[in-house]
């Protein structure tokens, strides 16, 4: 399990001022073969709501 609880409130909340953990794919993942999963470039990655990981060709995505 992640740092926090599954029980403390913070887990699945999608609102204003919640931060997140997310991962920005160039193509659905889900809809691709599982060969080609190492093949989609990752866009941008946030971990605890701050960016970690931002592709240059990204516009408007502040670090």
């Amino acid at each position: 399990m992640g740092r926090r609880g599954a029980g403390d409130g913070h887990r699945g909340v999608i609102r204003p001022g919640a931060t997140a953990d997310l991962t920005l794919w160039a193509e659905d993942p889900v809809a691709a073969d599982a060969d080609e999963l190492t093949q989609i470039s990752v866009l941008m990655t946030t971990i605890d709501g701050k960016i970690v990981h931002n592709d240059p060709l990204v516009k408007g995505a502040a670090r």
